[in-house]
């Protein structure tokens, strides 16, 4: 990673689909981010919690607090979606920085109140495919393969081709 990492809020999908990666901190590292997770979006990641501790205590990842304008923007996201998404829609807004969802409705939402902003909701397809030419291709596949099987994803219409491409060699 060269440079100070570029910090991006996660939801809990997004962290359970990047812990079942079974890459989690290589492939944060690797794209140059931080994550911020928020306390609600913490207590949401339970069977995954030892590896989620991992990112925290090597530095990858980093629990938040909702403080300030934060609080206001989670009370309206909340309204629309879940808790942990809403709290990690919260600290983007707040903090000027990108979300990470793979959650349908929190994706939207994203769009429709930050787009004007210049931000952009990334998930891990998102990641994996930004990501994929500094990736062996067997290790790749390895990794579409625990996500499908182990967090139970499916990819998104947007991402379909490119991950079938990949998991059906």
């Amino acid at each position: 990673m060269k440079g100070p990492a570029k910090e991006l809020a996660a939801d809990a999908s997004f962290l359970i689909n990047l812990i079942a990666t079974q890459t989690a901190s290589e492939l944060a590292e690797l794209a140059g981010y931080s994550l911020l997770v928020p306390a609600a979006v913490y207590a949401e990641v339970k069977r995954d919690r030892a590896q989620l501790e991992s990112l925290v205590s090597r530095g990858i990842a980093r629990r938040v607090e909702l403080e300030g304008v934060a609080v206001l923007h989670y009370v309206v996201a909340s309204a629309v979606v879940d808790d942990g998404e809403a709290a990690a829609i919260a600290v983007g807004l707040a903090l000027g920085i990108d979300v990470a969802t793979d959650d349908g409705c929190a994706s939207d939402y994203w769009l429709e109140n930050a787009r004007h902003l210049g931000l952009r909701a990334l998930g891990i397809c998102d990641l994996l495919q930004s990501l994929e030419h500094q990736l062996e291709p067997k290790k790749l596949r390895e990794m579409l393969v625990h996500v499908r099987r182990d967090a139970n994803f499916e990819p998104p219409d947007t991402h379909a081709k490119w991950w079938h491409s990949l998991t059906s060699t």
